[in-house]
């Protein structure tokens, strides 16, 4: 998958036992559905999951021989839409729940979180 700010090829990194899409010259994540939630939670995979969701992805991220500027990274269903919260605009997907943060954003809005409920307004947003 591509990055949605600088189209940098992102890697699979993991994050508190989570698996992620981070690019190495920006910095942005692209969280799948969920993702976020496992992060807020602390209810991350064991080594060999995370491993396991690693092969999915890759797998199905190689099938897909182009992708659609400006359309989800993962479903290709629909446009990204732009969602402000908390001062931070996130690109979401409304379809299969999926999230972009530029750099320093996901930290952000995990310190957030644990103030305000931040993930139950975007499933608001992303159940529409």
């Amino acid at each position: 998958m591509n990055c949605l700010r600088c189209h940098t090829q992102m890697r699979k990194v993991v994050k508190d036992h989570v698996l992620v899409d981070q690019c190495p010259d920006c910095g942005g994540i692209w969280l799948d559905a969920g993702e976020l939630a496992m992060l807020e939670q602390g209810a991350g995979l064991e080594q060999a999951e995370i491993m396991q969701q690693a092969r999915r992805e890759l797998l199905k991220e190689a099938e897909r021989l182009v992708s659609v500027v400006g359309f989800c990274p993962t479903c290709e269903q629909e446009k990204l839409h732009p969602v402000k919260k908390r001062g931070v605009e996130l690109d979401v997907c409304r379809h299969c729940g999926g999230l972009f943060l530029d750099a320093g954003e996901l930290e952000q809005m995990l310190e957030g979180e644990q103030k305000q409920g931040f993930f139950a307004s975007v499933l608001v947003l992303i159940r529409g």
